[in-house]
């Protein structure tokens, strides 16, 4: 995670943004939990995920999971 130069507003603490590195590709999206989602969301900068956008944010994930294949 890198520093993005703000601080929460509530805690005073860092915001932090999500890097690629951060994200274990090797999973699939249906086995991501809920959390690992959103901070996939956030490292893509999509606002939020629901049924109607769940399936572009799958395919990006996907996008990203063969590219990191590519790589090994």
């Amino acid at each position: 995670m890198k520093p993005t130069g703000l601080n929460n507003p509530l805690t005073g603490q860092p915001m932090m943004q999500i890097e690629e590195s951060d994200l274990d590709f090797s999973l699939n999206w249906d086995d991501l939990s809920l959390e690992k989602k959103a901070d996939f969301c956030s490292f893509i900068q999509a606002p939020f995920l629901n049924k109607q956008n769940e399936d572009i944010i799958k395919d990006r994930w996907e996008y990203y999971q063969s590219k990191d294949e590519t790589i090994l």
